[in-house]
């Protein structure tokens, strides 16, 4: 089998959201942008304090928007959304010992995209290439649609902000931009791009944090009575990051009694290494027709299609029918009373016992007076500090 047959081909979810005109959304989870910096003349942000209120986006916050167009959104399969274990032995000796060791990390995850387009009966299609980890120069693209990503004080130079835009789409006129000197991810910060980008769990799965890093906007409305059809198609800049060879997958494996080194040189996707490798991740590989075995991966591509059908598209339905609201002093008491609606039993009982669990932390260590402690805690949750 030669080496261009020999790819994992990973299937992902692709969404699409056809906007006619502006529409109102949530904001990313953060605005990076409002961190406090000196530039070469002034204080920029000069009176944004060091706390995190400063630029997480409020609840109920509609001063998002999406422009006209289609917007796509694609998942990023589990496999990469979900931390290794690359703790050796004697890291798991220090452990015991209660010592700290890093021993989870994040596997990195595509950052080329490409995205074609069909109308209809099309046989040459209009492609766009996503690159999800480049990052403007300091001072560039805050209009051009990318993400407001931080990159650290410490890796910021002279007079320059702690944040990046990241991720640029490309047409095919421009391709040949690539050949240009330009920055990563990885070249300014040291660390490759996962599905958690700068620590939000949500970065990957929520559209607004990462629409120019795992997204893309098509301007072009799809044509009336013409079905539109989008093939994506996802890999690794750097064949050394590839989830097929990555070195954090080879430390996952190092201590489960599988070889991965040499299971990529001489075993097949179905023998008992390979089942191993594939199994881990919830892939089901499918055999060659002809020699019944797959031959291990060296390459993997991640892949999928959708369609916008001819039909014109459903009216909006009334989206507040369903919607039920908890109010109460804290967040957590109201996603308990919210919870407790939810649940068989007397509500108010319910409703102390899920408080309690948010409360665990603090009041687990207690043995006597603990009615008492769980309401002063629960009071106190209802007052916080305020920026005057």
């Amino acid at each position: 089998m030669s080496e261009a047959d020999n790819h994992l081909m990973v299937p992902v979810r692709l969404d699409a959201l056809r906007v006619d005109s502006t529409l109102k959304s949530r904001p990313a989870m953060a605005d990076f942008s409002k961190l406090p910096y000196f530039d070469r003349s002034r204080d920029v942000n000069g009176g944004t304090a060091f706390v995190s209120e400063e630029l997480v986006s409020a609840p109920f916050d509609d001063t998002g928007e999406l422009s006209p167009g289609v917007h796509l959104h694609w998942a990023l399969p589990d496999a990469l959304t979900q931390s290794l274990d690359v703790r050796s032995k004697k890291d798991k000796d220090l452990e015991a010992h209660s010592e700290k060791t890093k021993g989870f990390a994040f596997p990195a995850v595509p950052n080329m995209w490409l995205i074609t387009r069909y109308d209809g009966d099309d046989t040459v299609g209009t492609s766009y290439l996503v690159e999800s980890d480049y990052v403007y120069p300091p001072g560039e693209g805050a209009t051009s649609g990318a993400v407001c990503y931080p990159i650290g004080y410490e890796n910021a130079g002279p007079r320059e902000p702690p944040f990046r835009y990241m991720g640029r789409c490309l047409d095919e006129a421009h391709w040949d931009w690539l050949d240009k000197p330009h920055e990563h991810l990885k070249q300014v910060t040291d660390y490759s791009l996962t599905a958690l980008g700068y620590g939000e769990p949500t970065f990957s799965a929520y559209y607004q944090n990462c629409q120019s890093v795992f997204g893309f906007k098509d301007p072009k409305p799809p044509i009336e009575g013409v079905e539109t059809t989008y093939y994506l198609a996802g890999w690794y800049r750097e064949a050394e990051h590839d989830f097929c060879h990555a070195d954090i997958v080879r430390k996952h494996f190092a201590h489960r009694s599988f070889d991965f080194e040499n299971a990529k040189k001489n075993t097949s996707c179905h023998s008992e290494n390979g089942l191993k490798f594939s199994q881990s991740f919830n892939w089901n590989v499918a055999k060659n027709e002809v020699k019944g075995e797959t031959d291990f991966p060296v390459k993997s591509l991640y892949f999928s299609r959708l369609i916008l059908t001819a039909d014109k598209p459903p009216k909006a339905q009334d989206s507040m029918a369903s919607l039920s609201v908890s109010i109460a002093n804290t967040a957590t008491e109201a996603l308990s009373a919210h919870l407790a609606e939810a649940l068989a039993g007397k509500k108010s009982e319910i409703e102390d016992k899920l408080e309690a669990l948010h409360l665990l932390q603090d009041l687990g260590h207690l043995s006597v007076d603990t009615g008492p402690k769980f309401r002063e805690a629960r009071h106190a949750r209802g007052f916080g500090p305020v920026t005057l």
